[in-house]
């Protein structure tokens, strides 16, 4: 097990167990393919746009009334979240917590790994509105080469956090760090936690860019629910008496297995005095900046990589952590269930958190 960064394979691991459990929330009847003549082939139904906003919650303004595909296959089963998500993906499309250029080929670098067309496609689009050049397009796909130093390590770690995150290294977050300081790599770290959460998801709905797509970040403005209302339990399919024959009934592990209790806590304490890549703000220092029905200014929070992320991004963290917390009421998924898809994602993905 080798040494991590507590924030950054956190946010990892939840970006994946979050994109596993969307399709899952999916009523079957919705997994019937495209619902207007000319969408892609997919194994969900897509909404109308027109219906997809009756069923979001409340809109108070937005800068156009077309959706993307994949908030029209999420919004019937999941609307709350699927409102969360257009304000995560509209925030990190948007954001210049670094240069938006850059962000936007360290987009294009992660779809390029997960081989995610659609996610590639947008990246591009995003890079030419940053005032990028094809030029620029046509550098990435043939390598970093002649790119400024600074620039191929940021890019670098993008192919990384994709393909193996767990391998990240400490010289190489220190050199991140020493280019573009602690703010604007924590900014990175969860542009790329976005990106493979929805690299997956989007191959999970098995999507391909809208026919009038790639499309502009969409800004909208959805009202305040009403502090009493509780969102509804997605609709689910009951589970099957018998599970598919073709499921495992056991999967082997022996390197887990190999790990006792004793062994197990050694290597929690050794991580507990491990120093840590990223300095953890106090939360004193920028609670004030946090809205009170997300953070309670009088319950502060002791979890290290949530003070690292919200500390250091007090923007960017909070409207990723909103999205987690929506999902979570939504779903409304078994404990157990859920808590045992966390470990076997963690667990894949080298995460000791």
């Amino acid at each position: 097990m080798k040494p991590q960064s507590m924030m950054r394979l956190s946010c990892a691991a939840c970006t994946a167990v979050l994109a596993g459990s969307f399709a899952l929330t999916v009523p079957a009847a919705q997994r019937q393919g495209p619902a207007r003549e000319g969408d892609a082939r997919s194994p969900f139904a897509l909404l109308g746009d027109e219906e997809a906003w009756e069923r979001l919650p409340a809109v108070e303004q937005a800068s156009s009334r077309r959706l993307p595909d994949w908030a029209r296959a999420l919004a019937g089963s999941l609307p709350r979240t699927t409102a969360a998500m257009l304000d995560l993906d509209y925030l990190y499309r948007t954001s210049a917590e670094f240069d938006p250029k850059l962000r936007a080929k360290m987009r294009w670098v992660a779809a390029q790994e997960n081989r995610c067309d659609y996610s590639q496609k947008y990246a591009q689009a995003d890079l030419l509105a940053a005032g990028g050049a094809p030029e620029d397009v046509r550098q990435l796909a043939a390598g970093f080469t002649g790119l400024p130093a600074a620039e191929r390590r940021a890019l670098a770690f993008a192919r990384t956090m994709a393909l193996s995150a767990s391998t990240v290294t400490d010289e190489e977050m220190r050199d991140l760090i020493k280019d573009f300081g602690e703010r604007r790599v924590v900014a990175m770290v969860l542009q790329m936690a976005y990106a493979n959460f929805q690299d997956r998801l989007l191959l999970t709905l098995g999507l391909q860019v809208e026919s009038d797509g790639p499309l502009p970040p969409l800004e909208v403005q959805f009202a305040a629910p009403a502090p009493d209302q509780k969102p509804e339990p997605a609709a689910r399919p009951e589970w099957p008496e018998t599970p598919p024959g073709d499921s495992p009934q056991m999967v082997d592990d022996p390197d887990w297995k190999s790990l006792d209790f004793g062994k197990l806590q050694g290597l929690m304490e050794l991580q507990r005095i491990r120093k840590t890549r990223v300095s953890i703000p106090a939360w004193e220092s920028f609670s004030g900046q946090l809205d009170p029905k997300l953070y309670p200014p009088d319950k502060p929070t002791r979890i290290r990589w949530s003070l690292v992320v919200v500390g250091h991004q007090p923007r960017l963290g909070p409207a990723w952590i909103n999205c987690l917390r929506t999902f979570a009421r939504e779903a409304n998924q078994d404990r157990v269930f859920e808590e045992s898809l966390f470990w076997v994602i963690t667990r894949s993905l080298q995460c000791f958190y």
